[in-house]
């Protein structure tokens, strides 16, 4: 009796066992949030003007937090240029030299000393072109290809590796995880679609300006991102609004013709005088109920979706978009997570809101501010879609992960009194924004290597405490190939 009871107990523990297992890696649906440029100050500074605090963003309740180093190889070079170390090689990589705890801080934050504003924003030679200089960050082609593939990669490179005389490209999470699980993959940009950060998940390229080439060849970002057919693809650069002297342009005429008549999509692009928050969700319920793909073009003379202004009126904080032709990122993220939702095999989602790094680089506090809601009502939709009941989206089985590529601009709030709830700076445009009352400071138009924040609710924060000071002992911090690292690890 007593070995027929052992048997039994150790039966059920085997049992328990598997059944806590599989609770452990039930990741099924994958949701990423950057905010393109964006520093903790700058979610500090949009958290003040709409709610009078500092940290009542979306993101600031999620469970999860913690600090993630962001350079890239040609960063790193940089550094051990000036120090006399070794080159970048993958093999033998000191952590510290890309970014270091002890000079710019174990955490991301917006504290001041001499010292740290000296690492961040002294220019550095270029490694072999000793007479050119730049501030040393990474780009968001290089650190977005960490992210989704783990990598390090060399400036400009769309998932593709370059350093050392290799070409190849780097396999991206999203090729994965399609070929894995089957599952459904979506990308939304307030910039061009084909920009350098939705571009990582599913194009290789040695250089992020490859935007296009001729639709009978493989050479062009937009071609290879249209060749991978996403189940969703929504941003900016619409050949139609894309014009003037000077002006990028992203997307060819034949390539949109071609994607205008596609019969695999529903294939929606800005229009005159039509709103396109409510024409984006009827062509997202055409495409769930024709059981098709989501296509959504819109842009403007840059490239991009809008301008979103903060005003204050009758004593509430509001926004007020460039051109309601151009969805704002909520209604984007929506649009996708009902199309998506269909692949019973789950899905991967990544919605970049990329006006943040381009409000910054004119040191525009006010588009910045702006941008910022912009994404946090986005992350406030797609917390609510995953909230709803009667379905099999819930975040035991996904997870939703809020992060920047890299920091921009050095911005410091300079006198906190006086950016209440409502409030913004005076500013004036002479080539760039300016401050006269100094309430705020910028200190460069460029990206710089501080430490950004992560944000993670749902399903799998456990491996990423696991992987915190892996590569940065006595810290929490995370490098951005860890993101690829802990999402693989739960989709196991």
């Amino acid at each position: 009796m007593r070995m027929k009871a052992t048997f039994f107990i150790i039966y059920f523990l085997f049992v328990l066992l598997i059944k806590v297992n599989a609770a452990e890696n039930n990741l099924k649906n994958i949701i990423i949030f950057i905010g393109d440029g964006m520093h903790k100050e700058h979610q500090i500074a949009a958290s003040r003007f709409f709610t009078g605090k500092d940290e009542e963003l979306t993101w600031h309740n999620f469970p999860y937090r913690s600090s993630v180093s962001t350079w890239d190889i040609n960063t790193y070079n940089r550094y051990a240029y000036i120090k006399g170390d070794k080159l970048y090689s993958k093999d033998n990589i000191d952590y510290s030299l890309g970014y270091s705890p002890l000079i710019g801080g174990k955490t991301a934050n917006s504290s001041e000393s001499l010292k740290r504003r000296n690492y961040f924003l002294n220019k550095l030679p270029l490694v072999y072109k000793e007479n050119l200089y730049k501030i040393p960050a990474t780009d968001s082609a290089a650190a977005a290809t960490a992210m989704f593939t783990g990598q390090k990669a060399e400036t400009k490179a769309i998932s593709f590796q370059t350093y050392n005389g290799e070409n190849k490209p780097l396999k991206t999470i999203a090729e994965i995880f399609r070929e894995k699980n089957k599952g459904s993959i979506g990308l939304i940009t307030t910039v061009p679609f084909n920009h350098a950060t939705p571009a990582a998940l599913i194009s290789h390229s040695e250089s992020r300006n490859n935007y296009y080439s001729a639709v009978d060849t493989k050479e062009g970002i937009a071609n290879q991102m249209i060749a991978f057919q996403p189940e969703v693809l929504i941003g900016g650069g619409h050949p139609a609004y894309n014009k003037g002297w000077g002006v990028k342009k992203y997307l060819s005429n034949d390539l949109y013709n071609l994607m205008k008549n596609s019969k695999g999509y529903i294939f929606i692009d800005r229009q005159n005088k039509l709103d396109a928050s409510q024409n984006i969700k009827t062509a997202a319920d055409q495409a769930k109920t024709m059981n098709k793909k989501l296509f959504g073009l819109f842009g403007s003379k840059k490239g991009h979706l809008n301008n979103i202004k903060p005003v204050y009126k009758d004593g509430t904080p509001i926004v007020k978009r460039d051109s309601k032709e151009n969805p704002y990122l909520k209604d984007c993220v929506l649009a996708a997570l009902n199309v998506l939702s269909q692949n019973k095999n789950g899905f991967l989602l990544l919605a970049e809101q990329g006006d943040i790094d381009w409000a910054n680089h004119e040191n525009n506090y006010k588009h910045m501010i702006g941008a910022v809601w912009d994404m946090d009502t986005a992350v406030s939709t797609a917390v609510k879609f995953v909230d709803k009941p009667d379905d099999d989206i819930d975040w035991t089985n996904t997870i939703l992960v809020v992060t920047s590529d890299h920091a921009n601009s050095y911005m410091r709030i300079k006198n906190k009194e006086k950016l209440k709830k409502g409030t913004l700076p005076r500013q004036f445009k002479l080539f760039n924004y300016h401050y006269p009352l100094r309430e705020v400071k910028y200190y460069t138009h460029a990206h710089t290597n501080e430490l950004v924040d992560i944000y993670i609710k749902g399903q799998g924060i456990d491996t990423f405490r696991e992987n915190e000071g892996k590569y940065y002992p006595g810290t929490r911090i995370l490098d951005n190939t860890q993101i690829f690292d802990s999402l693989i690890n739960e989709l196991r």
